[in-house]
């Protein structure tokens, strides 16, 4: 009964699922569809459509890194158009590519499957990037947990913002700890507003790579620090990188 009482209070395989942004997506910017990103389904998704109601083209990848990425696995959506995405989704990211010219307020349709997310005990492996979205906040400490479902390494870490944080008069540094506060960046932290916007930023890991291997419910935070309030608030994706 419990099995039954989950399949018909989480969705079934072939239940229909339509979303829509509460906002559009600024041109240069990316939409996280994942845990700890702008939305989370709960569920990996199948045959989405994806439907671009812009005068321009938009990109569909089911990583920050590839969505971004030139001559990457990402899936072109016409102006104007509809795309299916063929196979399951677990996680999602929408890019309005820099030099668009406009909002684009995409919509999907898809298949809900019974399997969980990522994000979810129980789900499946995802597709090679722990992503998040990091809100920074004015001379203080903003904090993102994420967590491992499996045993992995890490093998790399990204960030991207349309619009990059910038403090006049302080810092805005970013560090990634693991559960014994030790860094896993390789300088402890990285400077946000050394960022070029628009462009994915390669983040050097720690040449520890004991720190590198977690086990499966391993956390991590992503901590983006402000030491004066005239911070100006970017828009800060993440991505971890890693291989089972």
């Amino acid at each position: 009964m419990a099995l039954l009482d989950t399949i018909a209070g989480e969705g079934y395989a072939g239940e229909g699922f339509g979303f829509e942004p509460a906002a559009a997506t600024v041109e240069g910017a990316v939409y996280l569809v994942t845990p700890n990103g702008d939305k989370d389904f709960g569920r990996v998704l199948g045959d989405i459509e994806v439907g671009n109601p812009a005068a321009f083209d938009i990109w569909v990848g089911k990583t920050l890194s590839e969505a971004v990425t030139a001559g990457s696995e990402r899936v072109r959506v016409l102006a104007g158009k509809s795309t299916f995405l063929a196979g399951p989704y677990a996680t999602m990211v929408v890019y309005n590519p820099a030099g668009s010219g406009g909002s684009c307020l995409w919509r999907i349709n898809a298949l809900k499957t019974a399997r969980l997310n990522p994000g979810v005990r129980g789900g499946h492996a995802g597709h090679g990037e722990i992503m998040a979205r990091v809100v920074a906040v004015a001379n203080g400490v903003a904090t993102v947990r994420v967590t491992t479902w499996r045993a992995c390494t890490i093998t790399g870490a990204r960030a991207w913002s349309d619009v990059k944080e910038a403090s006049a008069a302080g810092s805005v540094l970013l560090a990634i700890k693991n559960a014994l506060n030790e860094d896993i960046l390789s300088s402890g932290s990285y400077d946000l507003e050394g960022m070029t916007n628009n462009v994915l930023a390669t983040l050097p890991l720690t040449a520890t790579t004991s720190r590198l291997s977690l086990a499966a419910g391993a956390t991590l935070d992503i901590k983006v620090t402000s030491n004066n309030i005239d911070l100006v608030v970017g828009d800060l994706a993440i991505a971890i990188l890693y291989e089972l």
